[in-house]
């Protein structure tokens, strides 16, 4: 059987790409050939690329074409990625049903997937007479304001139909004959949270066969334990993946990809593909800019700037930038202020410090530090700060330091960790810094394991 999978893909997407294609092709049947068509910019040939060279000799049953976007459609998606947080390359799925014009049907991959069981399991599923087959998305459980905007502004309510964009089947023909994608390429103003995704549920709402969890599992949410309290997934998917039965897991969802994390637990089985399918020194770059990365977010380098300056100010009014505070109160910082779009936070206070709007914090006195305190959304914050004149070498993004993130280091890290904890304590202005030191690794470790900030509110040492 032949299995036709469309991805798109460019130059700074080409190693994800690679390593999703060489999990979904362990992960075949060797009977099926896999055709995988990759939407490309103007003028990128990605399929002449040596690292997909390589891995299409691997494998007799994998094809891989070019498909390229026509310049004028190139710049549309330019102009739409400009103004969003999106790549230009999130758009080119929306062009699958016009660059195939003979192909009936298809699956789509974003690039950030790995896949566990053969795909042609998701290629032959039945769409039931619906133009697209997807997985619900995780936000049809999110309740509260954002949820309320987000429905407002969609123009309906979940009700457990919204589905992820990212992993698909689509029937070409009647896409073709619906001219929806072709309606959605056309340059227009979009004010949706989510763009293209928030557009395609929009015009398929009614014409969308939702298929079953396994074939779309967010890795973090299985990682923290979260599909079931999302209550929009039925008992017998949620214990089918739970048993492990998952056919693509979806790094979506996440500011921080596995090829970004190397630190992070639910990224390892990324690297372990990585490791399979990466010449060294392509697998020693990614892996050292990564760890680079990682180590830039040290807490020293935070605490050094935010104790030099005048004014501090807290990008986010969320769990982590209280969290934040309390590590800022532990060094004599007190922030100026927090800052958050969202309205039901802004004009409370946590340790007296107020929240604000961001448009009405003054940023321009060429002192203030900017902490981004979101784990998700710092990127849109820092783009956010960019557009304001705000210099990068003021922003510090606070990376929280809590129990999940000391339980999921990797092993190998853990003596790193512990090294820049240890500085960060030995800046502390009082006598507990001298008092950590005494510890050895092991009891600082079991020290950490309810996170940074609970250390140093715990009294000292020896408490």
């Amino acid at each position: 059987m032949d299995v036709h999978v469309v991805m798109a893909s460019d130059e700074g997407f080409l190693v994800p790409t690679v390593v999703a294609l060489q999990s979904m092709m362990s992960a075949s049947h060797k009977e099926n050939t896999y055709l995988v068509h990759v939407i490309s910019p103007w003028g990128y040939s990605f399929a002449e690329e040596p690292l997909v060279r390589s891995l299409v000799g691997r494998w007799p049953n994998l094809c891989v074409d070019q498909l390229n976007v026509p310049r004028e459609v190139q710049r549309v998606f330019e102009e739409a990625s400009a103004a969003s947080c999106l790549t230009a390359s999130t758009y080119y799925r929306l062009l699958v049903d016009q660059l195939l014009p003979d192909v009936h049907t298809c699956v789509y991959l974003d690039g950030d997937v790995l896949v566990y069981d053969d795909v042609a399991a998701l290629y032959q599923q039945d769409l039931r007479g619906c133009s697209i087959g997807a997985v619900r998305d995780p936000i049809c459980g999110l309740k509260g304001s954002f949820a309320q905007m987000h429905q407002r502004k969609l123009g309906f309510a979940y009700e457990g139909r919204y589905f992820c964009a990212g992993v698909m089947k689509l029937d070409l023909d009647r896409i073709r004959e619906s001219g929806i994608f072709a309606e959605l390429v056309r340059p227009h103003a979009c004010d949706l949270p989510f763009f293209d995704q928030d557009e395609l549920n929009r015009a398929f709402r009614d014409d969308v066969q939702l298929l079953p969890l396994r074939f779309d599992v967010f890795a973090r949410e299985l990682a923290e334990g979260q599909l079931r309290s999302r209550g929009c997934y039925d008992e017998e998917e949620l214990a089918a993946v739970e048993a492990g039965d998952i056919c693509v897991l979806h790094y979506a969802g996440q500011a921080n990809k596995p090829w970004d994390c190397v630190w992070q637990r639910d990224s390892t089985a990324w690297w372990d593909v990585a490791r399979d399918i990466l010449p060294p020194d392509v697998l020693a770059s990614v892996e050292e800019r990564s760890l680079s990365t990682w180590r830039s977010l040290a807490p020293a380098a935070l605490l050094q700037a935010c104790v030099a300056s005048e004014s501090v100010v807290i990008y986010g009014q969320t769990p982590a930038g209280r969290a934040c505070a309390d590590l800022l109160d532990a060094y004599g910082v007190t922030p100026r202020c927090f800052m958050d779009r969202n309205s039901r936070v802004q004009g409370t206070s946590y340790r007296g410090i107020t929240c604000c709007d961001p448009d009405e914090v003054t940023l321009d006195d060429g002192q203030t530090v900017v902490v981004l305190a979101a784990q998700k959304a710092y990127k849109e914050l820092a783009k956010v700060l960019a557009e304001r004149g705000f210099p990068a070498e003021r922003t510090y993004r606070y990376l929280h330091r809590d129990a999940p993130y000391y339980t999921s280091l990797p092993q190998g890290l853990r003596a790193e960790e512990l090294a820049m904890v240890r500085v960060a304590l030995r800046m502390l202005p009082d006598a507990r810094g001298a008092a950590w030191e005494a510890l050895s690794d092991e009891q600082l470790w079991a020290r950490l394991a309810e996170g940074f900030v609970p250390l140093l509110q715990g009294g000292g040492a020896h408490a």
